[in-house]
């Protein structure tokens, strides 16, 4: 690609979900301006304003479920007007503001996960480590050679 537009992407280790609304929420958090979104087909524009060195970019993000817990975002960016050599640093420099803001904000927002079941056939973890250490409190299996974490036998 030339100066006049670049793109990037990254995976997330986060449902697709999460990551759509995650960008929703970020992209006017760090000033851009949201165009549209689009959560079927997995597509988000937006714009970033003018400054010193550029009139500004636009921004078209695509969202793509690659599993049920991790998803890619593509971002392009092109200038607003042409081939414009002082604001061509502005490419990478909003890649890095979405993807940042993104991930902090991914790792604030709380997961729910289904709970597991232990089935009856699996042991207790008093079983599989049946010796606890009197100084530590850590549980281990071999009373021979002791506490693994104080050394305590």
């Amino acid at each position: 690609m030339s100066i006049a537009g670049q793109a990037t992407q990254q995976k997330f280790p986060f449902e697709y979900e999460a990551v759509f609304n995650g960008l929703l929420e970020v992209i006017p958090r760090v000033g851009m301006s949201l165009k549209s979104s689009d959560k079927v087909i997995g597509r988000i524009t937006a714009s970033a304003g003018m400054s010193l060195f550029s009139w500004g970019e636009n921004l078209t993000i695509v969202i793509e479920k690659l599993d049920e817990n991790s998803t890619l975002v593509a971002i392009e960016s092109a200038l607003k007007m042409g081939a414009n050599l002082t604001g061509a640093h502005r490419h990478q420099k909003n890649f890095d503001t979405i993807i940042s803001n993104l991930s902090q904000h991914l790792q604030r927002v709380p997961v729910y996960r289904e709970p597991v079941e232990m089935s009856a056939t699996e042991p207790e973890t008093s079983e599989i480590y049946p010796f606890e250490c009197d100084r530590c409190g850590i549980r281990y299996r071999d009373e021979a050679t002791g506490c693994p974490e104080c050394k305590l036998i």
